[in-house]
């Protein structure tokens, strides 16, 4: 359950200005940190200086306020503070504590490729990319059922990038080119419709993209997360994101081809196209020629471009991008009506030496704790090599010269999960501070995680289900309650 923050949680503070605060608590002990005068007589110089230095240079926090403005049909929401400034504490967010952890080799999954809570009843459906299969899960975490495994036949996957649920039924994007999508039963597990839809896009998604850097691990872009390609719209219909083909555009004649804009293709459980509720400009791709025809082409793309910001709930579409301060939400009815528009303060800027160092570092430290020869060699280097190796990696990042505005969003019932851009939290989905705010209602809560290296993969009306790996290397999914009013 949620918790407030402890001492551990303070607003931000930077490192030398936290220790230098501690520093004083210590010599303080009894007394306010900030009224020591007489109390140490042959300290009071250094005190003094101590104390003041730390008390002036504190952040001042403020609780988060949120305005509403509703005219027929439109509701407008202004929030207080930036997602950024929330990203980094300064909003007094509440301590999230899971009440479920599944996970382990006895339960079935190795990597989670994504998570769906289904409809009623809290059925985790949960896909794993190394058994490509589909795990079931019953409300108390205890294993229930296994769909598909690894193949190319029927009710067969390659690989499970991304799941959803809509209605009674499952929508999966696999890692297989010719069919990449099948729907099944969420309660039997019985295929209902699997192959290419027949819409030109890019569908082969990171098997033709290389990592931007070594230390990237092509299931952990930091990019896009290839999980959020699937959002439910209804019981009947379900959405998928589609750039275009960058292996066409790569294939061009041209240094930096134009790959045109990306979809959101609403679809049917029997992979039928309804209609494109929405165009959206794409992420900058820059493609080089392969040198035989037998090879694919390299890709790389800018670290937070300007890239779109969407989630889907029932009959809603929420929409945005990495560099705008604003989400609308609009119905995904035929009339695609505006029903409430979602601003924050524009927190301007580049992002800073320090920030892309801090960046780096965190990519770093998410491929050791993954183990392998990778955390082997870590292990063996001195710290000015581990230095080296950072700024390294912050070198070949080709990072934007603007910090962006927000980072990820989700969308559940009436409520919109948002978190903003914080270096130390990472990248994308492992944001550890979320926004939850209920448009229609003003109804709203600002969490933080207890672990930076937490992975959101879905939300729903009451749960974050995010997964992160132990000290020992292990994989687990955990559910943490926040609370918010979402279904009205």
């Amino acid at each position: 359950m949620a918790e407030s923050p402890g001492a551990s949680n303070l607003p931000h503070i930077p490192r030398v200005q936290h220790f230098v605060t501690r520093t004083v608590l210590l010599w303080g002990i009894g007394m306010s940190a900030c009224g020591i005068t007489n109390k140490l007589p042959r300290f009071r110089a250094i005190a003094l200086i101590v104390t003041s230095a730390a008390c002036q240079a504190a952040p001042v926090t403020e609780q988060l306020e949120i305005s509403m403005d509703s005219s027929p049909g439109h509701v407008r929401v202004r929030l207080s503070q930036s997602l950024n400034s929330l990203a980094t504490r300064e909003g007094q967010p509440t301590l999230l504590r899971p009440d479920l952890v599944i996970g382990g080799s006895a339960q079935g999954f190795a990597i989670a490729g994504d998570v769906a809570e289904t409809a009623g009843d809290t059925v985790i459906a949960l896909s794993d990319r190394i058994a490509a299969a589909i795990f079931m899960y019953g409300p108390g975490g205890g294993p229930i059922a296994q769909f598909g495994r690894k193949g190319d036949g029927p009710g067969e996957f390659r690989d499970p990038i991304a799941i959803t649920s809509f209605g009674d039924h499952l929508a999966v994007l696999d890692g297989n080119p010719a069919r990449p999508l099948t729907t099944l039963d969420a309660r039997t597990g019985r295929v209902l419709a699997t192959r290419h839809p027949g819409i030109s896009g890019d569908w082969s998604y990171m098997f033709n993209r290389r990592p931007f850097n070594p230390v990237d691990m092509p299931a952990s872009n930091p990019l896009e997360d290839l999980s959020l390609r699937l959002q439910p719209a209804g019981d009947t219909t379900f959405l998928v994101y589609l750039q275009p083909d960058e292996r066409a555009a790569a294939m061009a004649d041209t240094s930096r081809p134009d790959i045109g804009p990306a979809v959101i293709v609403r679809m049917t459980r029997a992979l039928g196209v309804v209609d494109t509720p929405a165009v959206l400009q794409p992420v900058a791709s820059h493609g080089t020629r392969p040198l035989r025809d037998d090879q694919w082409p390299e890709f790389r793309q800018e670290v937070f471009v300007p890239r779109p910001i969407w989630a889907a709930s029932n009959d809603m579409l929420a929409l945005g991008h990495t560099d705008s301060a604003t989400i609308v939400v609009r119905s995904l009815a035929s009339d695609r009506d505006t029903l409430a528009t979602i601003r924050w303060p524009e927190q301007g800027g580049v992002l800073g030496e320090s920030d892309q160092l801090e960046y780096a570092r965190w990519q770093l430290l998410l491929v050791v704790r993954q183990g392998g020869q990778f955390a082997e060699r870590w292990g063996r280097l001195t710290p000015r090599e581990r230095r080296e190796m950072t700024a390294s990696v912050a070198r070949r990042e080709a990072f934007a010269s603007r910090v962006p505005q927000i980072m990820v969003a989700h969308f559940s019932g009436r409520c919109l999960f948002m978190a903003g851009f914080a270096p130390a939290d990472g990248p994308s989905a492992t944001a550890a501070t979320w926004l939850v705010v209920n448009p229609f209602t003003g109804s709203h809560g600002l969490f933080r995680f207890p672990r930076s290296e937490v992975r959101v993969r879905t939300v729903s009306t009451r749960f974050f289900w995010a997964t992160r790996y132990t000290d020992a290397g292990a994989q687990i999914l955990e559910r943490y309650p926040h609370g918010v009013e979402c279904s009205r």
